[in-house]
Formats: structure tokens, C-alpha cells, sequence
């Protein structure tokens, strides 16, 4: 079962997956750091962020130390100001930025001590200066251009090292219905792993196929995929991450990462997606992928690809690869994986909401905060009550109407026993002879 993991964590994950499929395609460590810290990253909620080569070394040690659960870092104290230039440098600093933004940090400086703000400008380190305004704000690094992007082809040498998927939309039946296919590209051999048909592009039919490749060929060693909507859900990488599998967010107009699965979008449009709207076809969702599946399997992979100039199929150059198949070490654990955590709050009649929709809860938990489970495969919510799993589902109001209230057993208390002021009187007039002791003293 998946632990529940934050937006941070999930963050660092990924840019620490982008070092990982570079030292695996045979790029040296450092280099792979310093290449990830010059690209622009963006985090779950899409706000572009910078990180510096320091902060990667350190999340990648952390990393090889305890996995996914060593980026669980407290964050550090952040330094408003700075222990090495004054107050009134960072202040002109803040103001001649304003006014002009494609200023340098050395004209900055000799601007500082013309002013009479600094005495000698070799006594400052322009590398202060840079981290002191990266780290309170102040912008003084000139934007990339999409044209200074390092884009470059990849190919990795072996099966199972690299996974590419995109969707593919195509129209079925009579009606031509909009249907959609998700391929599982592997990228060295490119032989299709695997391909589901859906109505549109979501989480749920990703996981869905992601989880039935696995079962056929075994854990990948990165994933690379687009920004469609069924990729870009947190859900996608929560999974991720929980396997221990880096995943690639490909970039908008990044041809040299998204060409060999489009050519394979082509090639299965020409051959056998643009005839799907025979009138003839049945245009439900399983056969449809039954037909989908049966043209990879049995055309496409048995083909000469020209990858190989038309001399090995990719069923072929997949069969004679000599890297070995990881698969996961049960089923269950697998699925388990694909249990994504969510925290609600139980309402005072026991119902809590998950995406427009209202589950009932076992008695108990109203108005308290609960860890849930989006199970993605059975598209199921679950919650662990008493120590074992169970399937939440949506209240039966008509049920609720009938049904009988119970109401709450109260512990029976114990009364002390009260004596009447008559009773005490009588004691009092006609108490024991003999007392508690039995007339007995200690010395006797």
C-alpha cells in the first residue's frame, strides 16, 4: 500500500528521475546533475522553479540512502537578508532591478560604488551577490529561449530501460465515436508492450494499462510520457514513485523525445486506426481493444521495423536482448502500489466526498480527519477499519430512510450509596457496640 506522499516529495522525485535516465543512457553523474539543473522545472501545481547543483547532490544522496522516503527533508531556514552585504546594497540591489531588469551583477556593483554604497567593488564577490538575489527574489538571470534548450535524440541499448506511452484518438462505429488508444512503446527494441482503448484520456485507463505491461514483462526501468491529462494527474506520479520507477514529463514541442511513439501513431493510424469507422465494426471498448492488441501482436511486431533497416523485427531484437525482466515480487504487493492515499474530513452523518461523490462511512469517525484509498485499478475507495481493509460505497438514502436508529449504549454507572439525614441520625442514636475493629486495639 502506498504511503501517502506530498507535492514536495513527489517534486523532487521527478527531477531526481530526469538524473537517474541520464546516468543509465551513459551519461557521467556530474554531468547529469549540472545538464537537470540547467533545465526549467516546474512542480505539481505547474509554478516554474530553479535548483542549483548543491541541492541536487544532496536530494540524489538522500535518495540512494533511503529511496523516495530520504526526500522527505525538513525544509531549512531561509536567510532574509544576508551575513556578508548590507542592508542598503541589498536595497539599491532591489531598486536598480526594477528599473533595469537586463542590468549585470558587475554593472551593478560599479553602479553601488559610484553611488558611494560600497567602497571598493573588489572587495565584493559577484557569486554573493548572484545567490544572495536568487535566494531573496531579486531577478537578475536573463530568461532561455526555447532555441538554447539542450534537445537531443535518446536511444537506449537494451529492453525495458526506457517505456515511452502517448494516446492516440481515433473514431469507431457507425456513429464514429470517439474513442482512445494508449501505447506502451519499449524504446530500444520498438516492439508495442502493450495498448488499452478507452473514451478519453484519463488516470484511470493509464493505470489500467500500465499495470496489465507490468504483469506481462515486468518493472521498467524509466518511463517517459507526454503532458496529456492522463498523464499529468499527481495520481500518475504517486504510483511512480511507489514502484521506485523514474518517470519523464516530456516537454511541449520536444520532437526528440515524442518522435519515435508519434511515428508509431502514424504508422497504426495508416494500418489500422482510420478503418475503425466501418459501420461493420463494433465500437465497444473491449473489442476494440481486442483489435488494437491483435494488430501489434500479431502485424506490427513481427514486421521489419526500419529502426533495424528492415533486417530484425522488434519481437525479434526483444527476444534476443540479453538484460534480464524485473517483475515485482507479488501481485499483491503490485496492487498495492496503485492504492493511492487521500485525507477527508467524515461528516457529522458519517459521509465523506472524494471528486463529486459521497461515501459512507462506518460509525465512529464523524468529524474526524481520515486517510482514505483511491484504489486506481477497481476503481474502488477503501479505508482501513479495525485493522483490515473494506470497501467504502455510497450511502442508500431509501435504506437510511427506513432504517431503524440506534441509539448509543451508556456505560452503567455506579451510584454511591446516600444516606438520608434520618439515617444518620439513627446511627448516631443506636450506632454498633463494637466497632469496624471488633473492639480490638493494636496493642491488644
Amino acid at each position: 500500500m502506498v504511503s501517502k506522499i506530498s507535492d514536495e516529495v513527489l517534486y523532487r522525485f521527478s527531477v531526481i528521475s530526469q538524473i537517474l535516465t541520464l546516468v543509465k543512457s551513459g551519461t557521467p553523474r556530474p554531468q547529469a546533475i549540472e545538464q537537470v539543473a540547467l533545465r526549467p522545472h516546474f512542480d505539481t501545481d505547474g509554478q516554474r522553479r530553479s535548483i542549483t547543483v548543491r541541492t541536487l547532490y544532496r536530494w540524489l544522496h538522500d535518495f540512494d540512502a533511503e529511496g523516495s522516503a530520504g526526500l522527505v527533508n525538513a525544509p531549512r531556514p531561509r536567510l532574509e537578508g544576508s551575513l556578508v552585504l548590507s542592508t542598503r546594497f541589498i536595497d539599491f540591489l532591489r531598486t536598480e532591478t526594477k528599473d533595469d531588469d537586463e542590468a549585470s551583477i558587475p554593472e551593478l556593483i560599479k553602479r553601488a560604488e559610484q553611488y558611494g554604497i560600497i567602497q571598493d567593488r573588489k572587495m565584493i564577490c559577484r557569486q554573493t551577490v548572484y545567490r544572495v538575489c536568487r535566494r531573496i527574489g531579486i531577478a537578475v538571470c536573463r530568461k532561455k529561449k526555447s532555441r538554447n534548450r539542450d534537445m537531443r535524440r535518446f536511444a537506449y541499448p537494451n529492453r525495458m530501460l526506457m517505456v515511452l506511452c502517448d494516446g492516440k484518438h481515433f473514431r469507431a462505429g457507425a456513429k464514429r465515436l470517439k474513442r482512445l488508444g494508449y501505447f506502451f512503446l519499449d524504446d530500444a527494441t520498438r516492439k508495442v508492450l502493450h495498448a488499452v482503448c478507452g473514451t478519453s484520456e484519463n488516470s484511470e485507463l493509464f493505470m489500467r494499462g500500465f499495470y496489465e505491461m507490468i504483469t506481462k514483462y515486468g518493472l521498467p526501468a524509466a518511463v517517459f510520457l507526454d503532458k496529456g491529462p492522463g498523464f499529468i494527474a499527481k495520481d500518475a506520479g504517486r504510483v511512480a514513485a511507489a514502484l521506485n520507477i523514474p518517470f519523464i514529463f516530456g516537454e511541449t514541442r520536444y520532437p526528440e523525445g515524442h518522435g519515435k511513439v508519434e511515428k508509431l501513431n502514424q504508422t497504426a493510424l495508416k494500418a489500422l486506426l482510420r478503418n475503425l469507422a466501418n459501420p461493420e465494426i463494433d465500437p465497444g471498448l473491449g473489442a476494440l481493444e481486442l483489435r488494437i492488441q491483435h494488430y501489434f501482436d500479431v502485424g506490427y511486431n513481427n514486421e521489419p521495423h526500419g529502426a533495424f533497416k528492415g533486417k530484425a523485427s522488434p519481437a525479434e531484437r526483444f527476444a534476443i536482448d540479453e538484460r534480464p525482466l524485473e517483475f515485482p515480487e507479488s501481485d499483491h504487493r503490485l496492487r498495492a502500489a496503485f492504492a493511492i492515499p487521500v485525507t477527508r474530513k467524515v461528516t457529522a452523518d458519517s459521509v465523506v466526498s472524494f471528486k463529486s461523490a459521497f461515501y459512507e462511512m462506518p460509525r465512529g469517525y464523524a468529524r474526524q480527519w481520515v486517510t482514505i484509498y483511491h484504489h486506481l485499478l477497481e476503481r474502488t475507495i477503501g479505508f482501513i477499519h479495525d485493522g483490515r481493509m473494506i470497501t467504502l460505497s455510497p450511502p442508500d438514502l431509501e435504506k437510511n430512510a427506513r432504517l431503524k436508529r440506534t441509539k448509543p449504549k451508556r456505560k452503567k454507572q455506579v451510584k454511591r450509596l446516600i444516606k438520608t439525614a434520618a439515617d444518620l441520625s439513627f446511627e448516631k442514636d443506636f450506632g454498633p457496640i463494637v466497632g469496624p475493629d471488633g473492639g480490638f486495639t493494636d496493642k491488644e
